[in-house]
Protein backbone atom coordinates (compact mmCIF):
# COMPACT_ATOMS: atom_id res chain seq x y z
CA UNK A 1 0.00 0.00 0.00
CA UNK A 2 1.54 3.62 -1.11
CA UNK A 3 0.26 6.43 1.50
CA UNK A 4 0.07 9.92 1.36
CA UNK A 5 -1.00 12.92 3.57
CA UNK A 6 -1.69 15.51 1.76
CA UNK A 7 -2.45 15.93 -2.29
CA UNK A 8 0.11 15.94 -4.41
CA UNK A 9 0.52 16.80 -7.82
CA UNK A 10 1.26 14.01 -10.61
CA UNK A 11 5.05 14.02 -11.66
CA UNK A 12 5.81 16.94 -14.28
CA UNK A 13 7.21 15.38 -17.52
CA UNK A 14 8.51 17.61 -19.75
CA UNK A 15 5.79 18.53 -22.27
CA UNK A 16 3.18 17.46 -20.16
CA UNK A 17 1.03 20.36 -19.39
CA UNK A 18 -0.54 21.78 -16.02
CA UNK A 19 -4.34 21.59 -15.61
CA UNK A 20 -4.65 25.41 -15.12
CA UNK A 21 -2.69 25.59 -18.41
CA UNK A 22 -5.49 24.05 -20.24
CA UNK A 23 -8.57 26.26 -18.41
CA UNK A 24 -9.27 29.64 -20.82
CA UNK A 25 -11.37 32.46 -20.48
CA UNK A 26 -12.47 34.72 -23.35
CA UNK A 27 -14.68 37.37 -21.84
CA UNK A 28 -15.72 38.48 -25.64
CA UNK A 29 -16.49 35.42 -26.53
CA UNK A 30 -18.23 34.68 -23.12
CA UNK A 31 -17.23 31.11 -23.35
CA UNK A 32 -15.07 28.93 -20.60
CA UNK A 33 -12.77 26.25 -21.81
CA UNK A 34 -10.80 23.47 -20.28
CA UNK A 35 -8.67 22.10 -23.18
CA UNK A 36 -11.89 21.45 -25.87
CA UNK A 37 -14.29 20.96 -23.25
CA UNK A 38 -16.82 23.77 -22.30
CA UNK A 39 -16.97 25.16 -19.31
CA UNK A 40 -19.30 27.41 -17.13
CA UNK A 41 -19.53 29.33 -13.99
CA UNK A 42 -22.02 28.24 -11.91
CA UNK A 43 -23.73 29.62 -8.39
CA UNK A 44 -22.95 27.16 -5.60
CA UNK A 45 -26.54 28.41 -4.38
CA UNK A 46 -27.74 28.16 -7.32
CA UNK A 47 -26.95 25.11 -7.76
CA UNK A 48 -28.14 23.55 -4.32
CA UNK A 49 -31.57 24.92 -5.40
CA UNK A 50 -31.94 22.87 -8.70
CA UNK A 51 -30.01 19.70 -6.27
CA UNK A 52 -33.42 20.55 -3.92
CA UNK A 53 -36.06 20.98 -6.75
CA UNK A 54 -35.17 17.44 -8.02
CA UNK A 55 -34.73 15.77 -4.81
CA UNK A 56 -38.14 16.56 -4.23
CA UNK A 57 -39.57 16.10 -6.62
CA UNK A 58 -38.39 12.68 -7.63
CA UNK A 59 -37.09 11.51 -4.28
CA UNK A 60 -33.58 10.89 -3.45
CA UNK A 61 -33.13 7.06 -5.06
CA UNK A 62 -34.23 8.22 -8.68
CA UNK A 63 -31.88 12.05 -7.94
CA UNK A 64 -29.18 10.09 -6.95
CA UNK A 65 -29.09 8.29 -10.26
CA UNK A 66 -29.58 10.90 -12.15
CA UNK A 67 -26.73 13.31 -10.40
CA UNK A 68 -24.30 10.18 -10.66
CA UNK A 69 -24.98 10.14 -14.21
CA UNK A 70 -24.64 13.66 -14.88
CA UNK A 71 -21.11 12.97 -13.00
CA UNK A 72 -20.20 9.99 -15.06
CA UNK A 73 -20.29 11.99 -17.98
CA UNK A 74 -18.11 14.79 -16.85
CA UNK A 75 -15.53 11.92 -15.68
CA UNK A 76 -15.36 10.29 -18.85
CA UNK A 77 -15.08 13.29 -20.98
CA UNK A 78 -12.00 14.52 -18.55
CA UNK A 79 -10.37 11.25 -18.77
CA UNK A 80 -10.68 11.55 -22.57
CA UNK A 81 -8.72 15.18 -22.41
CA UNK A 82 -5.81 13.30 -19.95
CA UNK A 83 -5.74 10.21 -22.08
CA UNK A 84 -4.86 13.12 -24.74
CA UNK A 85 -2.52 15.23 -22.79
CA UNK A 86 -0.57 13.26 -20.27
CA UNK A 87 1.93 10.13 -20.19
CA UNK A 88 0.02 6.81 -19.01
CA UNK A 89 1.54 6.76 -15.83
CA UNK A 90 -0.24 10.56 -14.78
CA UNK A 91 -3.86 8.77 -15.54
CA UNK A 92 -5.36 8.05 -12.72
CA UNK A 93 -3.36 10.71 -10.33
CA UNK A 94 -4.83 13.50 -12.26
CA UNK A 95 -8.69 12.86 -11.33
CA UNK A 96 -8.53 14.70 -8.12
CA UNK A 97 -6.60 17.41 -9.64
CA UNK A 98 -9.40 18.08 -12.46
CA UNK A 99 -11.96 18.30 -9.42
CA UNK A 100 -10.28 20.58 -7.49
CA UNK A 101 -9.78 22.57 -10.20
CA UNK A 102 -13.52 22.90 -11.23
CA UNK A 103 -13.89 24.19 -7.35
CA UNK A 104 -16.16 20.81 -6.82
CA UNK A 105 -14.14 19.21 -3.68
CA UNK A 106 -10.18 18.92 -2.23
CA UNK A 107 -9.27 15.19 -2.81
CA UNK A 108 -6.40 13.64 -1.01
CA UNK A 109 -5.32 9.70 -1.35
CA UNK A 110 -4.99 7.58 1.34
CA UNK A 111 -3.99 5.05 -0.44
CA UNK A 112 -3.60 2.40 -3.47
CA UNK A 113 -3.40 -1.33 -4.03
CA UNK A 114 -2.35 -2.20 -7.19
CA UNK A 115 -1.87 -6.12 -8.87
CA UNK A 116 1.23 -7.33 -9.81
CA UNK A 117 1.10 -6.79 -13.04
CA UNK A 118 0.90 -2.93 -11.74
CA UNK A 119 -2.57 -2.48 -12.50
CA UNK A 120 -5.17 -0.62 -10.34
CA UNK A 121 -6.90 -2.62 -8.36
CA UNK A 122 -8.22 -0.94 -5.36
CA UNK A 123 -8.10 3.01 -3.66
CA UNK A 124 -9.57 5.05 -1.01
CA UNK A 125 -9.76 8.35 -1.03
CA UNK A 126 -10.38 11.35 1.72
CA UNK A 127 -12.82 13.91 0.30
CA UNK A 128 -12.84 17.87 1.81
CA UNK A 129 -15.28 20.71 1.05
CA UNK A 130 -17.38 18.92 -0.79
CA UNK A 131 -20.39 20.66 -2.73
CA UNK A 132 -22.87 18.20 -2.65
CA UNK A 133 -22.22 17.65 0.89
CA UNK A 134 -22.65 21.22 1.92
CA UNK A 135 -25.95 21.56 -0.93
CA UNK A 136 -27.28 18.52 0.70
CA UNK A 137 -27.17 19.73 4.94
CA UNK A 138 -27.89 23.17 3.71
CA UNK A 139 -31.34 22.49 2.43
CA UNK A 140 -31.93 18.67 4.84
CA UNK A 141 -29.48 19.04 7.57
CA UNK A 142 -27.64 15.93 8.62
CA UNK A 143 -29.20 12.74 7.65
CA UNK A 144 -28.07 8.94 7.50
CA UNK A 145 -27.33 8.69 3.99
CA UNK A 146 -24.39 9.88 1.65
CA UNK A 147 -24.96 12.86 -0.67
CA UNK A 148 -22.05 13.22 -2.84
CA UNK A 149 -23.68 11.47 -5.42
CA UNK A 150 -22.02 13.11 -8.72
CA UNK A 151 -18.65 13.42 -7.37
CA UNK A 152 -18.95 9.42 -7.13
CA UNK A 153 -19.77 9.18 -10.69
CA UNK A 154 -17.30 11.45 -12.02
CA UNK A 155 -14.80 9.17 -10.09
CA UNK A 156 -16.37 5.89 -11.73
CA UNK A 157 -16.56 7.18 -15.16
CA UNK A 158 -12.90 8.74 -15.25
CA UNK A 159 -11.22 5.82 -13.60
CA UNK A 160 -13.47 3.30 -15.65
CA UNK A 161 -12.97 5.18 -18.81
CA UNK A 162 -9.07 5.33 -18.42
CA UNK A 163 -8.00 1.84 -17.31
CA UNK A 164 -10.38 0.40 -19.39
CA UNK A 165 -11.92 -1.32 -16.49
CA UNK A 166 -15.49 -0.78 -15.06
CA UNK A 167 -13.88 0.18 -11.42
CA UNK A 168 -16.80 1.36 -9.13
CA UNK A 169 -16.60 4.29 -6.22
CA UNK A 170 -18.60 4.18 -3.04
CA UNK A 171 -18.89 6.65 -0.44
CA UNK A 172 -18.73 5.11 2.92
CA UNK A 173 -18.79 8.45 5.36
CA UNK A 174 -20.19 12.08 4.35
CA UNK A 175 -20.23 15.00 6.08
CA UNK A 176 -23.72 15.19 5.32
CA UNK A 177 -23.67 12.29 8.02
CA UNK A 178 -22.24 13.91 10.30
CA UNK A 179 -18.41 12.78 9.87
CA UNK A 180 -15.63 15.61 9.29
CA UNK A 181 -14.72 14.90 5.55
CA UNK A 182 -16.14 12.54 2.98
CA UNK A 183 -14.57 8.92 2.57
CA UNK A 184 -14.36 6.94 -0.58
CA UNK A 185 -13.14 3.52 -1.88
CA UNK A 186 -12.92 2.36 -5.41
CA UNK A 187 -12.43 -0.94 -6.50
CA UNK A 188 -12.77 -3.54 -9.60
CA UNK A 189 -16.72 -3.63 -10.07
CA UNK A 190 -15.83 -7.60 -10.12
CA UNK A 191 -14.87 -7.39 -6.78
CA UNK A 192 -17.99 -5.21 -5.19
CA UNK A 193 -20.90 -8.28 -3.89
CA UNK A 194 -23.65 -6.00 -5.51
CA UNK A 195 -22.00 -4.39 -8.74
CA UNK A 196 -25.88 -4.34 -10.07
CA UNK A 197 -27.04 -1.41 -7.88
CA UNK A 198 -24.52 0.68 -10.25
CA UNK A 199 -25.81 -0.52 -13.76
CA UNK A 200 -27.39 2.80 -14.13
CA UNK A 201 -24.13 4.18 -14.59
CA UNK A 202 -23.91 2.27 -18.00
CA UNK A 203 -20.02 1.20 -17.14
CA UNK A 204 -19.63 -0.74 -20.46
CA UNK A 205 -20.08 2.03 -22.15
CA UNK A 206 -17.64 4.32 -19.73
CA UNK A 207 -15.09 1.41 -19.88
CA UNK A 208 -14.05 -0.98 -22.59
CA UNK A 209 -11.12 -3.68 -23.14
CA UNK A 210 -10.04 -2.58 -26.16
CA UNK A 211 -7.11 -0.32 -25.82
CA UNK A 212 -7.52 3.29 -25.10
CA UNK A 213 -7.83 5.57 -27.98
CA UNK A 214 -5.32 8.59 -28.62
CA UNK A 215 -7.80 10.80 -30.56
CA UNK A 216 -8.19 13.33 -28.20
CA UNK A 217 -11.68 11.97 -27.23
CA UNK A 218 -13.09 12.68 -31.14
CA UNK A 219 -17.01 12.66 -31.00
CA UNK A 220 -18.07 11.38 -34.24
CA UNK A 221 -21.84 12.49 -35.38
CA UNK A 222 -22.48 9.83 -38.28
CA UNK A 223 -24.77 10.39 -41.44
CA UNK A 224 -25.12 7.16 -42.43
CA UNK A 225 -26.27 6.42 -46.07
CA UNK A 226 -28.70 4.08 -46.50
CA UNK A 227 -26.46 1.84 -48.35
CA UNK A 228 -23.88 2.36 -45.71
CA UNK A 229 -25.59 1.58 -42.39
CA UNK A 230 -23.61 -1.32 -41.53
CA UNK A 231 -20.42 0.73 -41.89
CA UNK A 232 -21.83 3.81 -40.37
CA UNK A 233 -19.00 5.54 -42.15
CA UNK A 234 -18.62 8.74 -40.24
CA UNK A 235 -19.17 11.90 -42.87
CA UNK A 236 -19.66 14.65 -40.57
CA UNK A 237 -17.60 15.21 -37.40
CA UNK A 238 -18.45 17.19 -34.68
CA UNK A 239 -21.09 17.70 -31.44
CA UNK A 240 -22.07 21.29 -31.18
CA UNK A 241 -25.62 22.27 -31.09
CA UNK A 242 -25.26 24.48 -34.81
CA UNK A 243 -23.94 20.72 -36.33
CA UNK A 244 -26.37 19.00 -34.74
CA UNK A 245 -29.62 21.34 -36.02
CA UNK A 246 -28.22 21.44 -39.60
CA UNK A 247 -27.85 17.34 -39.15
CA UNK A 248 -31.67 16.85 -38.01
CA UNK A 249 -32.41 19.76 -40.90
CA UNK A 250 -30.54 17.30 -43.22
CA UNK A 251 -32.40 14.32 -41.97
CA UNK A 252 -35.76 15.58 -42.51
CA UNK A 253 -35.49 17.00 -46.05
CA UNK A 254 -33.59 13.82 -47.33
CA UNK A 255 -36.42 11.57 -47.65
CA UNK A 256 -38.65 13.93 -49.46
CA UNK A 257 -38.31 15.38 -52.88
CA UNK A 258 -37.99 19.38 -52.12
CA UNK A 259 -35.31 21.50 -53.45
CA UNK A 260 -32.94 22.41 -50.80
CA UNK A 261 -30.92 25.51 -50.52
CA UNK A 262 -27.80 25.33 -48.29
CA UNK A 263 -26.09 28.67 -47.27
CA UNK A 264 -22.87 29.50 -45.37
CA UNK A 265 -19.52 30.65 -45.70
CA UNK A 266 -16.71 29.11 -47.87
CA UNK A 267 -15.46 26.05 -46.60
CA UNK A 268 -18.01 25.31 -44.19
CA UNK A 269 -18.86 21.52 -46.17
CA UNK A 270 -21.93 22.75 -48.09
CA UNK A 271 -21.40 20.00 -50.74
CA UNK A 272 -20.19 17.71 -47.60
CA UNK A 273 -24.17 18.11 -46.45
CA UNK A 274 -25.66 17.98 -50.26
CA UNK A 275 -23.90 14.78 -50.12
CA UNK A 276 -25.48 13.65 -46.96
CA UNK A 277 -29.29 14.49 -48.61
CA UNK A 278 -28.10 12.54 -51.43
CA UNK A 279 -26.87 9.34 -49.25
CA UNK A 280 -30.00 9.64 -47.02
CA UNK A 281 -32.56 9.70 -49.70
CA UNK A 282 -34.30 7.28 -51.52
CA UNK A 283 -32.17 7.93 -54.44
CA UNK A 284 -28.71 6.93 -52.97
CA UNK A 285 -28.09 4.23 -55.56
CA UNK A 286 -28.34 6.78 -58.38
CA UNK A 287 -25.97 9.57 -59.62
CA UNK A 288 -24.67 12.52 -57.08
CA UNK A 289 -23.42 15.20 -59.91
CA UNK A 290 -21.81 18.05 -58.17
CA UNK A 291 -21.19 21.35 -60.38
CA UNK A 292 -18.91 24.36 -59.60
CA UNK A 293 -21.19 26.98 -61.29
CA UNK A 294 -18.22 29.96 -60.84
CA UNK A 295 -15.79 27.00 -62.41
CA UNK A 296 -17.74 27.30 -65.55
CA UNK A 297 -16.72 29.96 -68.39
CA UNK A 298 -20.01 31.98 -69.22
CA UNK A 299 -19.97 30.36 -72.87
CA UNK A 300 -19.91 26.96 -72.05
CA UNK A 301 -22.53 27.34 -68.93
CA UNK A 302 -25.81 26.26 -70.89
CA UNK A 303 -23.20 23.12 -72.41
CA UNK A 304 -21.82 22.11 -69.49
CA UNK A 305 -25.19 21.74 -68.18
CA UNK A 306 -27.51 20.98 -70.88
CA UNK A 307 -25.09 18.53 -73.56
CA UNK A 308 -23.97 19.32 -76.76
CA UNK A 309 -24.89 17.52 -80.16
CA UNK A 310 -22.52 16.66 -82.85
CA UNK A 311 -21.46 19.58 -85.02
CA UNK A 312 -23.34 22.20 -82.68
CA UNK A 313 -20.40 24.47 -82.92
CA UNK A 314 -16.78 24.25 -83.56
CA UNK A 315 -14.73 21.69 -81.52
CA UNK A 316 -18.14 19.72 -80.75
CA UNK A 317 -16.64 16.56 -82.69
CA UNK A 318 -19.12 14.17 -80.61
CA UNK A 319 -22.70 14.35 -78.62
CA UNK A 320 -21.96 15.15 -74.89
CA UNK A 321 -24.54 14.53 -72.57
CA UNK A 322 -24.77 17.21 -69.40
CA UNK A 323 -25.00 17.55 -66.00
CA UNK A 324 -28.78 17.56 -66.08
CA UNK A 325 -28.65 14.08 -67.99
CA UNK A 326 -25.85 12.74 -65.74
CA UNK A 327 -27.83 12.87 -62.93
CA UNK A 328 -31.14 11.89 -63.85
CA UNK A 329 -32.62 9.69 -61.04
CA UNK A 330 -30.45 11.14 -58.96
CA UNK A 331 -28.78 14.20 -57.36
CA UNK A 332 -27.73 17.50 -58.91
CA UNK A 333 -25.76 19.81 -56.61
CA UNK A 334 -25.20 23.26 -57.83
CA UNK A 335 -22.32 25.36 -55.88
CA UNK A 336 -22.08 28.95 -56.37
CA UNK A 337 -24.60 29.36 -57.71
CA UNK A 338 -25.14 33.00 -57.13
CA UNK A 339 -22.01 33.55 -59.74
CA UNK A 340 -24.56 32.21 -62.73
CA UNK A 341 -25.26 35.51 -65.01
CA UNK A 342 -29.27 36.17 -65.75
CA UNK A 343 -29.05 34.45 -69.03
CA UNK A 344 -28.07 31.51 -67.34
CA UNK A 345 -30.27 31.37 -64.54
CA UNK A 346 -33.00 32.26 -67.20
CA UNK A 347 -32.41 29.03 -68.47
CA UNK A 348 -31.55 27.07 -65.52
CA UNK A 349 -35.33 27.83 -63.99
CA UNK A 350 -36.85 26.79 -67.14
CA UNK A 351 -35.25 23.27 -67.29
CA UNK A 352 -36.01 23.35 -63.29
CA UNK A 353 -39.51 24.05 -64.04
CA UNK A 354 -40.24 21.65 -67.30
CA UNK A 355 -38.19 18.87 -65.87
CA UNK A 356 -36.81 18.45 -69.33
CA UNK A 357 -33.48 19.99 -71.47
CA UNK A 358 -32.44 20.94 -74.97
CA UNK A 359 -29.15 20.29 -75.48
CA UNK A 360 -27.25 22.95 -77.38
CA UNK A 361 -27.87 22.67 -81.38
CA UNK A 362 -30.41 19.82 -80.45
CA UNK A 363 -33.89 19.81 -81.84
CA UNK A 364 -35.39 17.66 -79.24
CA UNK A 365 -36.08 17.66 -75.46
CA UNK A 366 -34.77 15.02 -72.78
CA UNK A 367 -37.05 14.62 -69.95
CA UNK A 368 -34.72 14.38 -66.28
CA UNK A 369 -35.82 13.12 -63.14
CA UNK A 370 -33.59 15.12 -60.45
CA UNK A 371 -33.57 16.19 -57.28
CA UNK A 372 -31.91 19.49 -57.16
CA UNK A 373 -29.51 21.39 -54.16
CA UNK A 374 -27.84 24.65 -54.56
CA UNK A 375 -25.38 26.00 -52.70
CA UNK A 376 -24.06 29.46 -52.19
CA UNK A 377 -22.11 31.67 -50.27
CA UNK A 378 -23.46 35.18 -50.75
CA UNK A 379 -26.89 36.45 -49.46
CA UNK A 380 -29.04 35.49 -52.77
CA UNK A 381 -31.98 37.95 -51.21
CA UNK A 382 -29.35 41.07 -51.18
CA UNK A 383 -28.51 39.21 -54.75
CA UNK A 384 -32.51 39.37 -56.10
CA UNK A 385 -32.79 42.98 -53.92
CA UNK A 386 -29.48 44.30 -56.65
CA UNK A 387 -30.92 42.81 -59.66
CA UNK A 388 -28.55 40.05 -59.82
CA UNK A 389 -30.29 36.98 -59.25
CA UNK A 390 -33.81 36.15 -60.60
CA UNK A 391 -36.46 36.44 -57.95
CA UNK A 392 -38.55 33.79 -59.41
CA UNK A 393 -35.07 31.24 -59.48
CA UNK A 394 -34.69 31.83 -56.00
CA UNK A 395 -37.90 30.91 -54.52
CA UNK A 396 -37.73 27.68 -56.48
CA UNK A 397 -34.63 26.77 -55.03
CA UNK A 398 -35.21 27.99 -51.38
CA UNK A 399 -37.96 25.51 -50.69
CA UNK A 400 -35.96 24.59 -47.94
CA UNK A 401 -33.23 26.02 -46.68
CA UNK A 402 -30.32 24.67 -44.50
CA UNK A 403 -27.68 27.06 -43.24
CA UNK A 404 -24.41 26.04 -41.89
CA UNK A 405 -22.50 28.43 -39.34
CA UNK A 406 -18.95 28.95 -39.54
CA UNK A 407 -16.55 27.01 -37.31
CA UNK A 408 -15.69 30.27 -34.98
CA UNK A 409 -19.50 29.81 -34.38
CA UNK A 410 -19.28 26.29 -32.88
CA UNK A 411 -16.19 25.77 -31.48
CA UNK A 412 -16.96 22.24 -29.63
CA UNK A 413 -16.06 21.17 -33.12
CA UNK A 414 -12.46 22.18 -33.93
CA UNK A 415 -11.30 19.46 -31.53
CA UNK A 416 -13.14 16.59 -33.13
CA UNK A 417 -12.43 17.76 -36.56
CA UNK A 418 -8.61 18.53 -35.23
CA UNK A 419 -8.23 14.79 -34.43
CA UNK A 420 -10.08 13.44 -37.40
CA UNK A 421 -7.78 15.51 -39.59
CA UNK A 422 -4.63 14.00 -37.89
CA UNK A 423 -5.74 10.22 -37.73
CA UNK A 424 -6.07 11.27 -41.79
CA UNK A 425 -3.21 13.02 -42.08
CA UNK A 426 -1.56 10.16 -39.75
CA UNK A 427 -2.18 7.60 -42.28
CA UNK A 428 -0.87 9.36 -45.40
CA UNK A 429 2.18 10.79 -44.09
CA UNK A 430 3.36 7.88 -41.61
CA UNK A 431 3.60 9.81 -39.04
CA UNK A 432 2.62 8.77 -34.78
CA UNK A 433 1.27 12.42 -33.82
CA UNK A 434 -0.98 11.63 -30.86
CA UNK A 435 -1.40 15.23 -29.79
CA UNK A 436 -1.51 18.83 -29.21
CA UNK A 437 0.54 20.94 -26.66
CA UNK A 438 -1.99 22.92 -24.47
CA UNK A 439 -0.93 25.98 -26.36
CA UNK A 440 -1.50 24.87 -29.70
CA UNK A 441 -5.65 23.75 -28.56
CA UNK A 442 -5.92 26.93 -27.00
CA UNK A 443 -5.12 28.76 -29.98
CA UNK A 444 -7.08 26.90 -32.08
CA UNK A 445 -10.02 26.82 -30.04
CA UNK A 446 -9.79 30.78 -30.36
CA UNK A 447 -8.51 31.14 -33.64
CA UNK A 448 -11.35 32.73 -36.17
CA UNK A 449 -10.70 30.25 -38.95
CA UNK A 450 -11.93 32.47 -41.87
CA UNK A 451 -11.67 29.46 -43.98
CA UNK A 452 -13.56 27.34 -42.12
CA UNK A 453 -13.25 23.55 -41.91
CA UNK A 454 -11.18 23.16 -45.38
CA UNK A 455 -8.38 25.94 -43.88
CA UNK A 456 -8.67 23.75 -40.63
CA UNK A 457 -7.75 20.25 -42.37
CA UNK A 458 -4.76 22.46 -44.28
CA UNK A 459 -3.26 24.02 -41.02
CA UNK A 460 -3.53 19.78 -39.55
CA UNK A 461 -2.33 18.86 -43.00
CA UNK A 462 0.95 21.36 -42.35
CA UNK A 463 1.10 20.85 -39.12
CA UNK A 464 1.69 17.32 -38.93
CA UNK A 465 3.80 17.15 -42.16
CA UNK A 466 6.09 19.40 -40.02
CA UNK A 467 6.27 17.71 -36.69
CA UNK A 468 8.87 15.59 -35.71
CA UNK A 469 7.67 13.68 -32.58
CA UNK A 470 3.88 13.12 -31.15
CA UNK A 471 3.04 16.89 -30.42
CA UNK A 472 1.68 19.37 -32.46
CA UNK A 473 2.60 22.48 -31.42
CA UNK A 474 2.26 26.62 -32.56
CA UNK A 475 5.14 26.49 -34.74
CA UNK A 476 3.83 24.03 -36.17
CA UNK A 477 0.46 25.12 -37.45
CA UNK A 478 1.12 28.73 -38.18
CA UNK A 479 4.34 29.10 -40.69
CA UNK A 480 4.34 33.06 -39.85
CA UNK A 481 3.59 33.40 -35.70
CA UNK A 482 0.21 33.18 -33.95
CA UNK A 483 -2.61 35.00 -35.34
CA UNK A 484 -3.88 38.16 -32.96
CA UNK A 485 -7.42 37.07 -30.99
CA UNK A 486 -8.96 38.81 -28.71
CA UNK A 487 -7.97 38.89 -25.39
CA UNK A 488 -7.95 35.32 -23.23
CA UNK A 489 -7.24 34.93 -19.71
CA UNK A 490 -6.12 32.07 -17.87
CA UNK A 491 -5.32 30.90 -14.06
CA UNK A 492 -1.96 31.52 -13.22
CA UNK A 493 -0.09 30.22 -10.11
CA UNK A 494 -1.58 32.70 -7.41
CA UNK A 495 -5.57 31.74 -8.20
CA UNK A 496 -6.00 34.67 -10.45
CA UNK A 497 -6.48 35.74 -13.75
CA UNK A 498 -3.52 36.18 -15.78
CA UNK A 499 -3.45 37.27 -19.61
CA UNK A 500 -2.52 35.49 -22.29
CA UNK A 501 -0.99 36.13 -25.83
CA UNK A 502 -1.87 34.33 -28.46
CA UNK A 503 0.58 31.72 -28.67
CA UNK A 504 -1.16 30.35 -25.15
CA UNK A 505 1.73 31.75 -23.27
CA UNK A 506 1.20 34.62 -19.69
CA UNK A 507 1.63 37.54 -21.51
CA UNK A 508 4.93 38.96 -19.85
CA UNK A 509 5.37 42.12 -21.83
CA UNK A 510 6.68 44.80 -19.58
CA UNK A 511 3.76 47.22 -19.68
CA UNK A 512 1.29 44.32 -18.99
CA UNK A 513 3.48 43.11 -15.76
CA UNK A 514 4.45 46.89 -14.74
CA UNK A 515 0.18 47.20 -14.49
CA UNK A 516 -0.23 44.09 -12.66
CA UNK A 517 2.12 44.46 -10.09
CA UNK A 518 0.61 48.63 -9.27
CA UNK A 519 -2.47 47.35 -9.45
CA UNK A 520 -1.67 44.82 -6.53
CA UNK A 521 0.99 46.68 -4.99
CA UNK A 522 -0.48 50.41 -4.59
CA UNK A 523 -2.19 50.83 -1.73
CA UNK A 524 -3.19 54.44 0.19
CA UNK A 525 0.30 55.86 1.20
CA UNK A 526 2.25 54.45 -2.01
CA UNK A 527 4.69 52.06 -2.28
CA UNK A 528 8.61 51.89 -2.10
CA UNK A 529 10.07 51.74 -5.56
CA UNK A 530 13.14 50.14 -3.96
CA UNK A 531 10.68 47.24 -2.42
CA UNK A 532 8.82 46.80 -6.24
CA UNK A 533 11.95 46.56 -7.80
CA UNK A 534 12.98 44.02 -5.31
CA UNK A 535 9.73 42.12 -5.93
CA UNK A 536 10.03 41.89 -9.39
CA UNK A 537 13.44 40.75 -9.76
CA UNK A 538 12.77 37.84 -6.91
CA UNK A 539 9.57 36.85 -8.89
CA UNK A 540 11.37 36.73 -12.66
CA UNK A 541 14.39 34.87 -11.40
CA UNK A 542 11.74 32.34 -9.74
CA UNK A 543 9.86 31.97 -12.49
CA UNK A 544 12.70 31.60 -15.12
CA UNK A 545 14.14 28.77 -12.67
CA UNK A 546 10.60 26.59 -13.30
CA UNK A 547 10.18 27.39 -16.51
CA UNK A 548 13.93 26.06 -17.59
CA UNK A 549 13.39 23.08 -15.17
CA UNK A 550 16.32 24.65 -12.86
CA UNK A 551 18.88 25.14 -15.59
CA UNK A 552 20.27 28.18 -14.31
CA UNK A 553 21.65 28.58 -18.08
CA UNK A 554 18.82 28.51 -19.79
CA UNK A 555 17.10 30.52 -16.87
CA UNK A 556 19.59 32.84 -17.65
CA UNK A 557 18.91 33.38 -21.48
CA UNK A 558 15.33 33.13 -20.38
CA UNK A 559 16.32 36.59 -18.17
CA UNK A 560 18.22 37.51 -20.73
CA UNK A 561 21.26 37.92 -18.41
CA UNK A 562 24.37 36.04 -17.99
CA UNK A 563 24.99 33.29 -16.19
CA UNK A 564 27.19 34.63 -13.46
CA UNK A 565 25.15 37.17 -12.84
CA UNK A 566 21.78 35.09 -11.98
CA UNK A 567 23.90 32.91 -9.93
CA UNK A 568 24.94 36.25 -7.86
CA UNK A 569 20.71 36.75 -7.64
CA UNK A 570 20.09 32.99 -6.71
CA UNK A 571 22.37 33.61 -4.16
CA UNK A 572 21.00 36.67 -2.69
CA UNK A 573 17.53 35.38 -2.72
Amino acid sequence: MTRSARPTPPPVVEGSPAILDLLTFNPEDGRIWLNDKRMMLFDVSAFQALRTLIVDTLGRPAARRHFARIGFASGKRDAEIVRAQWPADQHVALGPHFHSVAGVVQSVLVNTRRNPAGKFEEGEWVWHHSVEADADINAYGLGTHAACWMQTGYATGFVSTLIGVPTIFREFACRAMGGTCCRVVARDAARWDDPEEFDYLDLDRGASSRPPRRDGGVLHVAVETAARKEACEPLIIGSSPALRSALAQTRAVAVTRASVLVTGESGVGKELFARSIHDLSDRSDRPFVAVNCAAIPEGLVEADLFGVEKGAFTGAVASREGRFERADGGTLFLDEIGTLSLVAQAKLLRAIQEGEVERVGGVRSRRVDIRLIAATNSDLRAEVSAGRFREDLYFRLNVFPINLPPLRERREDISPLVFHFIAEFNAAYGKRISRLSAAAMRLLLNYRFPGNVRECRNLVERAVIMAEGEEIDVAHLFSEGAPVHSPLFSVNGEGRLAARNPAGSPDVGPERVAEALLADAWGERGLSLDDLEAALRERAVREAMERSGRNVAEAARLLGIRRHRLEYLLKRA
